[in-house]
């Protein structure tokens, strides 16, 4: 299972958008995993929401480049394509209820939304035969998470955004793994809230790299040094 990507760049990388994936099955299934400021724009101005009749989204954390968009795609959905959209919650009730106040301050009611845990999404969408959110390092007192997946393929890594390699060398070593998909930032300074282009070469032995997917990215360099060293580096729709 392929991810695709609406928008691969960092924060500040405006040109490229904010970094997010999706995946759309011939059903009209789709997961949409984050969705910041300019996620929902180019969701619709690229005519994808028209294929959707049922919408899964995962939230990795509330920085506003991974959800400042999220309140006008399921308020879109709900009073022009008539679609609840559904929510996934991670395990972690403190995280949930933050994110359901947040998207409550942003205008969005019960009545617009489902809210679903990981059990009930893989039962409805069943390409997914497990899907699991894993806490994850990025920034001090702030709740961040990956994801893990297991698909006909086998298993997925989804860093979202981290400073943090003990997931990564984890699944690298797993015999069932598919791929990677990992955050990098092309610099290298203490206290960096992302993973250092230079850990990376560290980390990922040059065999292995062709399962690794980088995005999030800061830089034209950085995608240039990225595939330069064997890495693979994610289409943007």
């Amino acid at each position: 299972m392929h991810l695709k990507f609406i928008g691969r760049g960092s924060a500040f990388n405006t040109l490229e958008g904010n970094n997010n994936a999706f995946y759309l099955n011939d059903k009209g299934q789709m997961l949409l995993i984050d969705c910041g400021e300019t996620t929902f724009t180019r969701l619709k101005e690229k005519g994808i929401l028209n294929e959707v009749k049922e919408l899964f989204v995962a939230i990795t954390h509330t920085h506003s480049d991974h959800v400042g968009s999220l309140s006008s795609l399921i308020l879109y959905l709900f009073f022009v394509l008539n679609i609840r959209a559904n929510l996934v919650l991670t395990g972690d009730e403190t995280y949930n209820r933050t994110l359901k106040d947040l998207i409550k301050i942003m205008g969005v009611s019960d009545d617009n939304i489902n809210f679903i845990t990981t059990n009930e999404f893989i039962n409805k969408m069943e390409e997914f035969k497990s899907f699991e959110f894993l806490e994850s390092a990025h920034v001090d007192n702030f709740k961040t998470f990956g994801i893990v997946y297991t698909a006909d393929n086998g298993i997925t890594y989804y860093s979202s955004d981290t400073n943090s390699t003990e997931c990564l060398e984890n699944y690298l070593n797993n015999k069932d793994l598919d791929k990677i998909y990992i955050d990098i930032s092309i610099r290298e300074q203490e206290g960096n809230s992302h993973l250092s282009f230079d850990t990376l070469l560290e980390v990922v032995p040059k065999e292995k790299r062709n399962k690794v997917y980088t995005m999030h990215f800061d830089s034209d360099e950085l995608i240039q040094k990225a595939i330069g060293a064997g890495f693979k580096v994610v289409d943007k729709i």
